[in-house]
C-alpha cells in the first residue's frame, strides 16, 4: 500500500484496482433495497397523516433534477432542497384550497363565527406579579418621556441646492 492508500504498483508499472464493480460487496444490495422499503413505508405513512402534501417534496425534487439536466449540470443538494421546498410551497396552499372548495356550504362562516366566539369568552392575560411591580414603577404610558436627542445633522453642501 503506498501513503495515500492505494496498491503499491506491481511490477508491470500498473495500479491493481482496490475494487471493481464485480466486487461489489454482498450485504450493500440487501441493505440499498431495504431502505427502499422503509423509504417508501415512510412516504406512504406520511402522505396518510398530510393529507398526500408530503408528496410535493420529492415532485419538486424531480422537478430540480429536470431543470439541471435541461441545462447540462447535475442536480446540487441545495436545487433539490429549494425545489422540495418550493413545491411545498406552491403545493400546500392548493390542496388545502381545493379541500376547502369541496367543503359543504356555511363552513367558512361558521369556521369564523366559532373563532369570534372563543375570542370572546377568552380572559384578559394575568400579568405576572414581578411585571406588575415594574410597570407600577414606571411613569405612565399616557405622557410621553422625552427620548434622548440627537444633535441636528447638518445638511451637506452638494444636497443644499
Amino acid at each position: 500500500m503506498t501513503a495515500f492508500g492505494g496498491a503499491a504498483m506491481d511490477g508491470g508499472g500498473t495500479v491493481p484496482p482496490l475494487l471493481t464493480p464485480d466486487a461489489t460487496p454482498r450485504g450493500s444490495t440487501v441493505a440499498r433495497i431495504a431502505a427502499g422499503f422503509a423509504a417508501a413505508a415512510t412516504l406512504i405513512s406520511c402522505a396518510t397523516f398530510t393529507l398526500g402534501t408530503v408528496l410535493f417534496a420529492p415532485l419538486g425534487v424531480l422537478a430540480a433534477r429536470a431543470i439541471a439536466r435541461r441545462r447540462g449540470r447535475t442536480l446540487a443538494r441545495g436545487a433539490a432542497w429549494l425545489g422540495a421546498v418550493l413545491a411545498c410551497f406552491v403545493g400546500v396552499p392548493l390542496v388545502f384550497g381545493l379541500l376547502l372548495t369541496k367543503a359543504p356550504p356555511g363552513t367558512v362562516a361558521s369556521v369564523r363565527a366559532a373563532m369570534d366566539s372563543a375570542q370572546t369568552k377568552q380572559k384578559p392575560a394575568q400579568l405576572p406579579d414581578w411585571l406588575e411591580r415594574v410597570t407600577r414603577l414606571a411613569p405612565s404610558s399616557e405622557v410621553p418621556r422625552p427620548t434622548r436627542s440627537s444633535p441636528p445633522v447638518p445638511s451637506s453642501p452638494s444636497s443644499a441646492s
